[in-house]
């Protein structure tokens, strides 16, 4: 079994407000026909559409994960999954959940009537605008901070919804239902149940706070070094004392608005070792400690989960005997680290065919993705 299948008014407010459930009922279903009247522009789902009039919010998502939510992993998963309807239907649902992207994958062209279609493929443009934004061709939006003219706005301009700033919005793709697939208790994805519970709710802080700081559309996340760093402080303090050195590296969870890191995927290691005059690394003396829910590839059990919760921290101490000039302090984050056994797995077992080369691909990407969140080194010998 894959992981994939394991797991109004132009300004007026709109009833569907109250009703997140209707808004995110998935598969998205047809837009269906275009009112009469819009042009292939207007009526196209197309992310390059709505980057015409939208052009910064389109940049902001080209660079996003959001818009690689179909990529080579996935896709890779799928193509060897095709005759499975079901399957496939609900690895879609979060990823690509418009109807026409999902048919487009399933019979290898979009849907008659679809205008203005993605050159690559419009299942390829993941979670675009289209899948938070368009029902029914009807487009659906924040309360807007300019009050414009009306005359002239493309496809009727848009009705509003509080909804769009409000975490629960996020919530049905950041949170595996309750009586889901979960692991010692706890939906294999929680993110959404871990803010709820966290101090920021009572601070009026959301999901949108962060990781769309100014309405911008860029979801940051544990992929970027410098979002991280402002969630995550290290502190690291040593003592020498005659041949010992004792000392302690703490991680600390002071912006982040869930565990840190949140879902299975991603695993951060700290690292302390001694260090020689010429900086090389002293056997011996190395303790490490790993962060995070670490499952095995078949998702059977929970092997260790040491996330952080909300302004909560880590600790990883350090003793040993005096050897080197310095001590070096590293907090490595590895995105991707679940994804890349997971596909070593995948090839070595034979089980990717004819996504093989797209499973290759998302391997070499998910290597990539490591990098120091933190690093130090220690004076120990004056």
């Amino acid at each position: 079994m894959t992981l994939l299948l394991l797991v109004s008014s132009l300004w007026g407010h709109t009833s569907f407000a109250t009703t997140l459930e209707r808004h995110w009922e998935r598969p998205i279903a047809f837009q269906g026909k275009p009112p009469e009247g819009f042009s292939p522009l207007e009526a196209s789902l197309n992310p390059k559409a709505c980057g015409t009039c939208h052009p910064i919010q389109f940049v902001d998502w080209q660079g996003a994960l959001h818009s690689r939510s179909m990529g080579p992993g996935v896709v890779g998963q799928l193509m060897d999954l095709r005759e499975d309807v079901q399957g496939v239907v609900g690895c879609m649902t979060c990823h690509a959940p418009m109807d026409e992207q999902i048919d487009e994958f399933l019979d290898g062209r979009l849907p008659e009537g679809v205008a203005f279609p993605d050159d690559r493929g419009l299942y390829l443009t993941g979670v675009s605008c289209g899948v938070c934004h368009v029902r029914g061709h009807v487009r659906y939006g924040p309360e807007p901070r300019i009050r414009r003219p009306m005359e002239g706005v493309p496809h009727g301009g848009f009705k509003v919804s509080r909804i769009f700033e409000e975490s629960r919005f996020c919530a049905p793709c950041h949170q595996f239902p309750e009586d889901g697939y979960s692991l010692n208790g706890k939906p294999l994805e929680n993110t959404y149940r871990e803010w709820l519970e966290s101090p920021y709710p009572g601070e009026g802080k959301t999901c949108q706070s962060c990781h769309m700081p100014e309405r911008r559309h860029t979801f940051k996340g544990i992929h970027d070094p410098g979002f991280t760093r402002k969630g995550v402080r290290v502190e690291a303090r040593v003592d020498v004392e005659g041949e010992k050195v004792a000392g302690v590296v703490r991680v600390i969870n002071e912006g982040a608005g869930h565990y840190f890191p949140t879902y299975v995927t991603p695993l951060v290691v700290v690292r302390v070792y001694q260090v020689d005059m010429e900086g090389r690394a002293i056997d011996g003396t190395f303790e490490e400690g790993k962060i995070g829910r670490y499952l095995p590839l078949d998702l059977s059990h929970e092997i260790f989960d040491t996330r952080i919760p909300p302004k909560g921290s880590y600790d990883l101490e350090y003793r040993r005997e005096l050897k080197g000039r310095a001590l070096k302090v590293e907090v490595t984050v590895y995105p991707d680290e679940f994804y890349t056994r997971f596909y070593q797995s995948m090839l070595a077992r034979g089980l990717a065919r004819r996504g093989k080369a797209l499973i290759e691909e998302a391997l070499r990407n998910s290597l990539s993705s490591p990098y120091i969140l933190y690093q130090e080194t220690i004076p120990l010998i004056p």
